[in-house]
């Protein structure tokens, strides 16, 4: 299973991220890091002390304010050898084309901005399609969303419904969990793993390493982790013993 740790930038530094309420995000602190925000210090040590190969970026400034950390984001690019799963706010088709040639790995498509299921639809025509990831937005079990297409549609349906166009990778991510480290796996994501075969990324109220274990042990594909990695919770040595084992495994 993956392990994805993540990093939200706001004003252009790395926030801690806590239940969606975005006006409430402060500079994060770090175990990992001392005394910085910056996002290119915590990749470095994100693989220096974890050794993943991937890392998950929410561009708040994107999503909120319409104006991404696009010199960031290629600096990151540039300096690291690392898989990129971006997840910008994407709107439009207008905001595909704007990311198409950046050079990240993935993007990710959040049903809090998409405006319909046509941009599903077109990114699958204007990326490959394991270049996309579909992130099913939730606040306590609801659809966050702005489409009146997708308002009434549970995430069960609504992953049935992009499984048609070709998606083949989900985040299931509750912001009401975020941050929270409630610990153990809603069961309404336990239901849709026991009821599709699509791969499923779980991200939102990590509280400790057993946590990682049972999202392993239902099946799920990977984790999105942040504040139980910063506040020490889950130690870098554990993520890396895992890691560094699945390779093992895989090989």
């Amino acid at each position: 299973m993956r392990i994805i740790p993540v990093i939200d930038l706001l004003n252009s530094i790395v926030v801690h991220a806590i239940a969606g309420k975005r006006e409430t995000y402060s500079p994060l602190f770090s175990v990992l890091i001392k005394d910085s925000s910056d996002p290119i210090k915590l990749i470095e040590a994100y693989i220096e002390k974890l050794s993943v190969s991937e890392i998950y970026i929410a561009d708040l400034d994107s999503i909120l304010k319409n104006t991404p950390n696009l010199d960031i984001i290629k600096n990151i690019i540039n300096i690291f050898d690392i898989d990129i799963l971006l997840d910008p706010g994407i709107k439009s088709e207008q905001d595909l084309w704007k990311f198409y040639e950046l050079g990240i790995n993935k993007l990710i498509l959040g049903t809090e901005t998409i405006l319909s299921m046509k941009i599903i639809e077109n990114a699958l025509d204007i990326f490959k399609q394991r270049d996309i990831i579909v992130s099913i937005d939730l606040k306590k079990n609801k659809l966050l969303t702005q489409s009146q297409e997708l308002k009434n549609l549970s995430p069960f349906h609504f992953i049935k419904q992009i499984q048609k166009f070709g998606v083949s990778e989900v985040i299931l991510l509750d912001l009401s969990r975020v941050g929270k480290k409630t610990g153990n796996i809603p069961r309404e994501f336990l239901e849709i793993r026991n009821n599709t075969e699509i791969s499923l990324l779980i991200g939102g109220g990590i509280k400790d390493f057993n946590d990682i274990l049972k999202i392993e042990k239902y099946n799920f594909s990977g984790v999105l982790l942040a504040t139980a990695i910063h506040e020490g919770l889950i130690k870098p040595q554990q993520i890396k013993n895992y890691l560094l084992s699945s390779l093992r495994v895989i090989k």
